[in-house]
């Protein structure tokens, strides 16, 4: 073999290694510049909010503004809202918002507020509520007009109602979807807005936010409203039973009791009729045999005074 040769050889299997070097050396490039991407994206980390009245925490990315009633009057973000902070304030207080979040465009908000009332004690857990009185709650908001629909949604074995809803503002129609559930005897709520159309990357993005949301102490119903519960329940079985005895009387004094006396009556006034008939044919004919003896005794009329003299 030559020395040209061999020198040939020697370039060929440089030019070999080297290029699988230079690949593997640009595959580990792009591994690490991967890693470092993918480590700014989760870098963008949650922060956590906590509402301590229903013991209730949820996180939201740093592409949301977060208002809450303990926001402050310097807060950085105030800028992104067309409120002022005493506007704002007076906003969540009316409308009983805990927490307003919000994209940094606005296209985006979602509001949550909770209250407890009657209902939502009596019921005390959603998830707890019968079948047939779950769908009784689902079709009065189906009922009602503020809603396009209502049906069962679970996030992390929590039951919610979830409806969407349509919104015009001034600032044009609003698409809306709201998470509707009762935990410890309060409703909560968490109404997200948009003026986009609700595509599957933004629920995506909806659906995300409620999975972050924890409760950290779901109570069980309480004796005493178990009890009452029991005791309405009774209350409103006897009530039923009234009533159906009500309608059930109503039938009777219609169809039965009313046309049987409207039968006595029309028998008792036959008789009144007959015995007056009978009565009046007995005075007629009295009546027709005085006169008759009035007759008689006018033609045997005795003589007059002076007649007798005469005699």
């Amino acid at each position: 073999m030559s020395f040209l040769s061999k020198t040939n050889i020697i370039k060929v299997t440089i030019l070999y290694f080297g290029g699988l070097i230079l690949k593997k050396i640009l595959l580990l490039f792009t591994f690490i510049i991967l890693i470092i991407l993918s480590g700014v994206c989760v870098y963008a980390k949650d922060t956590k909010y906590k509402i301590d009245d229903i013991d209730m925490t949820i996180s939201f990315d740093d592409s949301m503004v977060v208002f809450t009633k303990d926001t402050s009057p310097d807060y950085k973000y105030l800028s992104y809202t067309v409120m002022t902070y005493e506007e704002l304030m007076d906003y969540m207080d009316k409308n009983n918002i805990c927490l307003q979040a919000q994209t940094k465009d606005s296209a985006l908000s979602m509001a949550i507020t909770y209250q407890k009332n009657d209902a939502a004690s009596r019921i005390f857990n959603l998830s707890e509520v019968s079948e047939e009185n779950l769908q009784d709650i689902i079709n009065e908001f189906t009922a009602s007009k503020d809603y396009l629909n209502c049906k069962k949604h679970y996030i992390n074995e929590i039951l919610y109602l979830y409806m969407d809803f349509s919104d015009s503002t001034e600032k044009g129609q609003k698409n809306g979807i709201q998470y509707y559930t009762i935990i410890n005897g309060f409703e909560i709520i968490f109404t997200v807005q948009t003026t986009e159309d609700f595509s599957d990357n933004l629920f995506n993005d909806i659906e995300s936010i409620m999975n972050t949301v924890t409760f950290d102490n779901i109570e069980e119903m309480p004796q005493k409203i178990q009890e009452v519960s029991t005791l309405e329940k009774v209350i409103t079985i006897i009530i039923e039973i009234l009533l159906s005895l009500a309608v059930i009387m109503t039938i009777f004094i219609i169809f039965v009791a009313a046309p049987r006396r409207e039968y006595k009556q029309k028998i008792a006034s036959q008789k009144r009729n007959k015995f007056t008939k009978k009565y009046i044919y007995k005075s007629n004919n009295k009546n027709s045999k005085l006169q008759t003896i009035q007759k008689l005794s006018n033609k045997r009329k005795l003589p007059t005074h002076k007649e007798n003299t005469k005699k």
